[in-house]
């Protein structure tokens, strides 16, 4: 199981959030299912000049945790899973299937500040973001 999918304590991500949401699962909204996240131009550029090893890829995920309740997954890897689907294949990335159920329709774009590039993410499923951009909460009107 991919990283995003387990916690270093082994819990998976689902039952993290079943914790979080006080044991009462969220109900995503099937509307965006089927659409994958996408890559933007400016950031396919800034993943392929940042890859160091030789046949790695993009992992996009979520793991359960931060100031608003998810943390998005943005790393170089090596490894595919059995449950990772590949959402680009230049540069290739990937996303396991338990994290795409929160980032369906979700699109990776670069921001640009002073002499940085960092990368975002547009996800119409947060309500709202942490001021660091790397943790979210879902959004309610996508929850039953």
């Amino acid at each position: 199981m991919s990283q995003s999918a387990h916690d270093q304590q082994g819990t998976t991500l689902d039952e993290k959030i079943l914790r979080d949401f006080h044991f009462h699962p969220p109900e995503i909204d099937e509307s965006l299912e089927g659409e994958l996240p996408t890559l933007s131009n400016k950031a396919k550029i800034f993943i392929q000049s940042n890859f160091q090893q030789e046949g790695s890829f993009f992992r996009f995920g979520v793991t359960g945790g931060g100031c608003s309740g998810f943390n998005y997954l943005m790393d170089e890897d090596t490894q595919i899973k059995d449950d990772d689907i590949i959402f680009s294949e230049t540069p290739k990335a990937i996303i396991d299937a338990t994290s795409l159920k929160y980032l369906y329709g979700s699109i990776i774009d670069i921001t640009e500040k002073g002499f940085g590039k960092t990368l975002v993410v547009k996800n119409p499923g947060a309500k709202q973001s942490c001021g660091c951009g790397t943790s979210f909460s879902y959004d309610d009107t996508f929850l039953g």
